[in-house]
């Protein structure tokens, strides 16, 4: 019960310190907004780097697509959803957040497509870039008729710096504030909103 009172005291400050813009809480949302927008990788590239397990932030990109035409986007996107039973979890497009304004990172001159966190960084890019029958909800990039896509895709990553005696509740919680604040931002194409 005692624990249960101090982690709730905790959530608390720092949902006030997000909500107040206070200078640390601004820092770190640059801070992480500016290793995402310099630092892409091609997702047929993912074999050839060193991803860390460590949590972090991560980001999807796509070359200038015309987002105007959504509907047809949509139905590119989902080629072989239904009737595939193996793509159960596809991460989707909606026509309505193709409506919406996005920004798109100056420094990138791609268009942000997806924003996510995960303790574990490499096992859930991982997921996204070669996984094509999981049941979690991803992008699925490997599967079949997701190729154009995949040949336009980057992606980013930011960890989460290393804190003494961090817990696992407070990890989340920091990486769910800077995701939540960086979708707000960038409006990213498909995934939670």
């Amino acid at each position: 019960m005692k624990f249960n009172k101090e982690v709730k005291k905790i959530s608390d400050r720092w949902n006030s310190l997000v909500e107040e813009k206070n200078p640390v809480m601004v820092e770190l949302l640059n801070e992480v907004q500016s290793s995402l927008l310099k630092n892409l990788t091609h997702v047929q590239d993912f074999d050839k780097i060193t991803i860390d397990n460590k949590p972090g932030i991560y980001c999807f990109f796509i070359d200038t697509f015309d987002f105007k035409n959504s509907p047809e986007f949509c139905k590119s996107w989902d080629a072989n959803y239904k009737n595939n039973k193996k793509l159960k979890g596809l991460t989707r497009p909606t026509d309505l957040r193709f409506k919406e304004p996005q920004n798109r990172g100056a420094d990138s001159g791609k268009t942000i497509f997806y924003i996510g966190k995960r303790r574990e960084l490499k096992s859930r890019l991982k997921q996204h870039i070669t996984h094509t029958d999981s049941s979690t909800y991803g992008l699925k990039l490997n599967r079949k008729g997701a190729e154009e896509f995949k040949k336009q895709m980057y992606f980013s990553y930011w960890y989460l710096p290393e804190i003494d005696k961090i817990d696992i509740v407070f990890t989340d919680m920091m990486l769910t504030t800077i995701e939540h604040q960086l979708i707000d931002k960038w409006n990213p194409r498909v995934g939670n909103k």
